[in-house]
């Protein structure tokens, strides 16, 4: 076992940053024990996404060695890059997104349907909902279809409001002085140290089976909603995977698994753990 924690969170991009939502839902597990839910630290009966990230952020600052995955995209698809002549560099890509996506700060639907200058900025910076990343091709073919993360429209599996709603938080948590350790996969160069805490892209739908259904909905005391059963499944399954003979350590090893050209594009795009392999 190389994480002595695994952290599943379900996000949400709905309303406001500082509002709660039903749609975050946090479970971890420690030493290989069972799932746990985790409520917010506030009191409140919901998460708010600030309030999530300053809790993510101490955990992984801290000495034990941790792995969370947060199920929205970490990064756009390669179109997007060449429209806006973006360096096909992630910390680039954040810091551009950071700049006129101020979603730390505000609601999704306002930038993208406003009118004022901080909407015009945002808007400055669209995609076409049929530009997909490599990762998300992929698991279109193995039956597993991934959205868009520029297709808004209301339907199951949308990540678009998510992803928007995310990634300006993860700029904030990239420049935190207090992670500076933090692995986030597979951005950074070089394998994840044994000592060392990740932090990598999630889609719930690839990790579930039975044997998780039925033990989350057995479990009384958990949240019944959908957004905690993926929670749950994804920690469980970090958790199983690196159990497993080194089966998580191969899933982050991405060379050992993408053609050169694939590779790249996940320097910059990003990349979902657990992604199945598809021989070229």
């Amino acid at each position: 076992m190389q994480f002595e924690r695994t952290i599943g969170i379900d996000y949400s991009g709905a309303g406001k940053p500082n509002h709660a939502k039903p749609g975050l839902s946090v479970f971890m597990t420690e030493q290989g024990s069972p799932a746990c839910e985790i409520p917010p630290p506030s009191g409140y009966k919901n998460w708010k996404r600030r309030e999530l990230t300053e809790w993510l952020t101490s955990r992984l600052a801290e000495s034990t060695p941790t792995i969370a995955a947060i199920d929205h995209a970490f990064s756009f698809p390669k179109p997007y890059f060449e429209k806006y002549k973006l360096e096909l560099s992630w910390d680039k890509f954040l810091e551009d997104f950071y700049e006129h996506w101020p979603t730390h700060k505000h609601a999704v639907k306002p930038l993208r349907e406003g009118k004022n200058e901080e909407a015009k900025k945002a808007q400055a910076r669209l995609g076409e909902t049929n530009w997909l990343r490599e990762t998300e091709k992929r698991c279109k073919k193995r039956k597993h279809p991934a959205n868009s993360v520029f297709d808004f429209k209301k339907k199951q599996g949308q990540v678009a409001t998510s992803t928007h709603a995310g990634l300006s938080f993860l700029w904030q948590m990239r420049k935190c002085e207090s992670l500076s350790d933090l692995h986030i996969w597979p951005f950074d160069e070089g394998k994840v140290g044994d000592d060392k805490s990740c932090l990598v892209e999630a889609y719930p739908r690839l990790y579930k089976c039975d044997d998780y259904e039925k033990k989350f909905y057995s479990n009384k005391t958990y949240s019944k909603s959908e957004h905690a059963r993926d929670a749950f499944v994804t920690a469980s399954w970090l958790r199983d995977m690196d159990n497993d003979k080194g089966e998580l350590q191969s899933y982050l090893d991405l060379e050992s698994q993408l053609p050169k050209e694939a590779l790249e594009r996940a320097k910059y795009e990003g990349w979902i753990i657990g992604t199945p392999k598809i021989e070229e």
